[in-house]
C-alpha cells in the first residue's frame, strides 16, 4: 500500500524532516537492509582474515591489493548514477484478430452504446453525449499514455550500466577499503578503525538510488510505494455504481442558509486558523500613494510648453461647410427619384436619357458638388487628388 507521510511534515519547522528517519514502512532501510547486511558480512571477514589468518609475507601481499584497489576505485563512473468483462465481451475480443493491444476495444462499446442510449432518450440532450464522449476520449488517451509507458520504457543499457557499475565499484571497495596495519606507515592508513563507517555511508547512497530507480520503472508491483491498483479499481467501480443507482436524480431541497441574503458572505474560521487569516491581495500598486500637489491635473497649455511641443494642428474648414453641400445633395438625390426632372414620356415613346444624378450612382450634380467641397472644381473629377494636402482634407 501507498505510504503517505505528507501529514506528519505538513508544517515547515525545525526538525521536521527528522520525525522521518525513523519509519520503516516504505524507508531506505527496509529496502536495503540485506545487501547492506551482506556487504558488511563480506567486509569484516576479509578485514578478520587479513588480522588473524594470513602470515606476515600474506599480509604485504594483501596490502599492495588495497592499495592497488583502493586506487582503482576512482576510476568507475558511479556519480552519474545520481477490466471487467462478461462472457460475450470476453468473446468478442478474443475473437478480434489484432496482433497489438485491444484495449480501444471497449472504448469503441462504449461510444456505440452512448450513440443508442441518446437515440433512445436515455441520455436528455446533445450537450451530454458530447460530455460522455469527452470523458471516453480522456480515459482512452490514459490508457493509451500508460500503454506506451509500459512499452517504452528506461533503456536496458542504461540499466545493465548502472548496476554493473555500483555493484563493481563496492566490490572493489571490499578490498580497497580494507584498514591496514599502521606499523607498516603506508598513506591514509594512519588509524585502525575496523569498521568503515563513509564506506557503508557510500553503499548506502549509491545502492539506495539503484533501488529506488528499480522501483521507479514499474510503479504497478508490490512495492510499498507502488499504486494500489485492485483499490484504485474498487473504489471507482463503487463510486461509479452509487452515482448511478443512488445519487441519480436524488437532489436535497434547496433551503436558506445564513448567507442566503448576504452581498459580501465571510466563511467561518476556527480558532486555530483566525490567528493566520490574512488581507486580499490587490496588486503591488494599490496601496502607492502620491503627494497631493502631484495628483493635480495640469492645464494642457503648460503641458505643451514643458514638453516644448510648439506644434499646431493642422487648420479645418469652418464649421458646417460640407454638412450643408451634402444635405443639399441628399435632397436634390431624392428629388430626382421621386420624378421632379420632369414629366413622364408619353406611351410608346423612346426612353429618354438619364439624368444626371438618376440612378444607382451618384451622378454629376453629386461628384459636382463634391469636388466643391473639396476646393472647388470645373469638373467632377478635376479635384480627386491621390496625395492631398492638408488643406484639401475635409
Amino acid at each position: 500500500m501507498t505510504v503517505t507521510y505528507t501529514s506528519r511534515v505538513a508544517t515547515a519547522r525545525f526538525g521536521g524532516f527528522s520525525q522521518l528517519l525513523l519509519l520503516w514502512r516504505g524507508s531506505i532501510y527496509k529496502l536495503l537492509y540485506r545487501e547492506l547486511l551482506l556487504f558488511l558480512a563480506a567486509y569484516l571477514g576479509l578485514s578478520l582474515a587479513y588480522r588473524f589468518l594470513l602470515s606476515e609475507a600474506q599480509k604485504r601481499l594483501f596490502e599492495k591489493l588495497v592499495l592497488y584497489c583502493d586506487k582503482s576505485a576512482n576510476l568507475i563512473p558511479v556519480s552519474f548514477v545520481l477490466g471487467f468483462l462478461t462472457r460475450e465481451e470476453r468473446r468478442r475480443l478474443e475473437g478480434l484478430r489484432s496482433p497489438y493491444n485491444k484495449f480501444w476495444v471497449p472504448c469503441a462499446w462504449f461510444g456505440a452504446l452512448a450513440g443508442q442510449a441518446r437515440r433512445e432518450g436515455r441520455v436528455r440532450d446533445d450537450c451530454a453525449l458530447k460530455l460522455l464522449m469527452e470523458e471516453l476520449n480522456r480515459f482512452r488517451g490514459h490508457c493509451s499514455l500508460l500503454f506506451h509507458y509500459d512499452w517504452i520504457s528506461v533503456p536496458l543499457v542504461y540499466t545493465q550500466v548502472v548496476t554493473i557499475a555500483v555493484y563493481t565499484f563496492f566490490v572493489t571497495c571490499l578490498i580497497g577499503r580494507q584498514f591496514l596495519d599502521p606499523a607498516q606507515g603506508y598513506a591514509g592508513h594512519e588509524l585502525d578503525l575496523g569498521v568503515p563507517v563513509f564506506t557503508l555511508l557510500q553503499f548506502f547512497f549509491y545502492v539506495g538510488w539503484l533501488k529506488v530507480a528499480e522501483q521507479l520503472i514499474n510503479p504497478f508491483g508490490e512495492d510499498d510505494d507502488d499504486f494500489e491498483t485492485n483499490t484504485l479499481i474498487d473504489r471507482n467501480f463503487q463510486v461509479s455504481m452509487l452515482a448511478v443507482d443512488e445519487l441519480y436524480g436524488e437532489v436535497p431541497a434547496l433551503e436558506r442558509d445564513r448567507y442566503w441574503d448576504a452581498a459580501s458572505p465571510q466563511a467561518p474560521y476556527t480558532a486555530a486558523a483566525a490567528p493566520l487569516r490574512q488581507p486580499a491581495f490587490r496588486g503591488s500598486a494599490f496601496d502607492v500613494a502620491l503627494a497631493k500637489e502631484e495628483m493635480q491635473f495640469q492645464p494642457l497649455e503648460d503641458i505643451g510648453e514643458t514638453l516644448g511641443d510648439t506644434l499646431e494642428p493642422p487648420p479645418r474648414p469652418p464649421p458646417g461647410t460640407f454638412t450643408r453641400r451634402f444635405s443639399l445633395l441628399r435632397r436634390k438625390n431624392s428629388a430626382g427619384s421621386e420624378g421632379g426632372f420632369g414629366p413622364e414620356p408619353p406611351p410608346g415613346a423612346p426612353p429618354a436619357p438619364a439624368a444626371p444624378g438618376d440612378g444607382d450612382s451618384l451622378g454629376g450634380d453629386t461628384a459636382v458638388l463634391l469636388g466643391d467641397a473639396l476646393g472647388g472644381g470645373s469638373g467632377p473629377h478635376d479635384r480627386w487628388l491621390l496625395h492631398p494636402s492638408v488643406d484639401d482634407v475635409v
